[in-house]
């Protein structure tokens, strides 16, 4: 939707009278919207064709492998296109996301039944003592954070109807300075890596969320600067 490019599977010939199952690998994408997903019938033979083309169902799975590029997206609904949000002050600027507010700011992305991947986001913080990137988001009330945190912290929050510390390394962030931050999400666990360095690693025993959609967050008083979202 942001190129207008089209990707399509090899053809398959149709019988008349029966059911054929197509299938298509949607190919790792860069800074991509996807916007129509659907069917192709081509007439091959050359003489008029009338009839009736029957779809039983259309569903799509597989972990997601692409990224966002925030300077083709466009202003939508008080967030941008592709993204959702809950709260907050959320728009485009220089060619990155900014999110700011007086209380909890969410954005969210991506399907609820996404279940094990990686998520890695580049972001600034601007001002403020809380910079998060959220996983395994099941509504505005369960989630999983991970973040900059105050007294020169990274620390993973679980969100159960709240947000709560459940860990937290020593991290020597500063406003205005850029950081990586990736958190893998196998089952019930969850290992943190900032520039590439694994930093923390949290398994939740109790009841733990194994699917969602992924966001980004910050607390009162606080803005962010988000260049990059990545998700394989």
């Amino acid at each position: 939707g942001n190129r207008g490019e089209e990707y399509q599977g090899v053809g398959q010939p149709l019988s008349p009278g029966q059911w054929h199952d197509l299938a298509y690998r949607i190919p790792e994408l860069c800074g991509v919207c996807l916007s129509e997903v659907g069917v192709v019938v081509r007439n091959l033979d050359g003489d008029l064709w009338s009839g009736s083309l029957r779809v039983d169902s259309l569903g799509r799975g597989g972990t997601p492998r692409f990224s966002y590029d925030f300077s083709q997206e466009r202003h939508e609904y008080g967030a941008i296109s592709q993204w959702t949000f809950l709260r907050g002050y959320w728009r485009l600027n220089d060619g990155a996301y900014h999110g700011s507010g007086s209380g909890i700011s969410e954005t969210y992305s991506g399907d609820i039944d996404w279940r094990d991947y990686t998520l890695t986001v580049q972001l600034t913080p601007l001002l403020g003592e809380h910079h998060n990137l959220n996983l395994r988001v099941q509504g505005a009330r369960r989630s999983y954070a991970v973040g900059l945190a105050p007294d020169q912290q990274l620390t993973l929050y679980k969100n159960a109807q709240g947000y709560r510390p459940v860990a937290s390394v020593p991290l020597a962030w500063e406003h205005g300075r850029s950081y990586k931050i990736s958190v893998i999400a196998q089952g019930n666990c969850l290992t943190v890596q900032v520039g590439g360095e694994t930093l923390l690693a949290w398994a939740d025993e109790d009841s733990p969320y194994i699917h969602g959609q992924i966001g980004l967050s910050n607390f009162a008083g606080c803005h962010t600067r988000y260049e990059d979202v990545q998700i394989h």
